[in-house]
């Protein structure tokens, strides 16, 4: 079953729009009554701390990321979600790093630290082959790297970097998806998730080399 994680972005979207569809006129009145209660500032700030309290508690960022494109849009929503994104892969990398060391090592999949260590541990690397290819499920991920020997400023600065592509296109396919459920208009949506499943396709190619190059070695 690894090699389907990396389509877990993809399969977390065909979920939310699936739910959006077959809920969109509950869903979009709650998000419209919603918005004329708060100010736009205000929520947008309530969803950055929704989001890094959620990625902390394990919910999939992708399917907050199709959340954030949905309601904000893509440029307003790509943007609260890098900024909840990073709030939350902070939050998680330093609670392990925290007097909640010990729990947080009995949370994780055995052999996970292994892993990461194997990928050499300690560069900006590491972090782009886990975040890309998809090894470690991603919800574990902060808390892992928080159990490692690795700066927190090179987990920060490369995770956001290449967390750049999937949260673009999953921002990207909520406001296609939010369009789609008010308008019926499916020619954005079917874009959205063509780049995801070919953006999925390449992180796959790129593990099995991974492994192939490992098992050489």
């Amino acid at each position: 079953m690894r090699h389907l994680r990396s389509l877990t972005p993809l399969f977390c979207l065909l979920l939310a729009v699936s739910l959006l569809f077959w809920h969109r006129d509950a869903v979009l009145a709650t998000v419209d009554a919603a918005l004329l209660r708060l100010s736009p500032p205000l929520a947008g700030l309530l969803f950055v701390v929704v989001f890094m309290l959620g990625e902390a508690l394990l919910v999939p960022g992708a399917l907050l990321m199709v959340l954030g494109g949905a309601v904000f849009g893509v440029a307003w929503g790509f943007l609260l979600n890098m900024i909840g994104f990073t709030s939350g892969a902070a939050l998680a990398f330093l609670i392990a790093r925290s007097q909640l060391r010990g729990k947080v090592m009995r949370w994780l999949p055995a052999g996970t630290i292994s892993l990461l260590e194997s990928h050499a541990l300690g560069s900006w690397q590491t972090v782009a082959v886990v975040r890309m290819v998809g090894i470690i499920p991603g919800v574990l991920l902060n808390y892992a790297f928080g159990l490692t020997a690795l700066r927190f400023r090179t987990f920060l600065w490369a995770s956001v970097l290449f967390t750049l592509p999937t949260g673009g296109l999953l921002t990207y396919a909520g406001a296609a998806g939010e369009e789609f459920a008010r308008e019926g208009k499916l020619g954005n949506l079917m874009i959205a998730i063509g780049s995801l499943a070919l953006l999925a396709a390449g992180a796959e190619i790129w593990r099995r080399q991974l492994q192939r190059r490992r098992k050489q070695h």
